[in-house]
């Protein structure tokens, strides 16, 4: 399991681990400008490579919908170790 304190989320402070995959991680975290609440995807590179395509496609889609009934696609970024997807928090 990866700790929250082991990442490094830019602009957002983790606030706990909501759910983990084989490939990735999810957290809950605040924007640390707006103090609005997201999930945040981590996904590990090292499982990237066998998924790349699918990872490309699920952010292209993301990025593309605007609808109220999906959940939205907010930011996305990169560091050396893995790629985030900053999306809608709903509880």
């Amino acid at each position: 399991m990866m700790e929250s304190r082991s990442i490094s989320l830019r602009n957002y402070k983790p606030l706990q681990l909501i759910g983990e995959g084989s490939t990735a991680v999810v957290y809950a975290a605040m924007n640390k400008s707006t103090a609005k609440k997201y999930a945040i995807k981590c996904i590990k590179f090292s499982h990237y490579k066998k998924r790349a395509q699918q990872i490309k496609n699920e952010v292209d889609i993301l990025k593309s919908i605007d609808h109220p009934n999906v959940i939205a696609l907010h930011d996305y970024f990169k560091d050396p170790q893995h790629q985030y997807l900053v999306m809608d928090y709903v509880e």
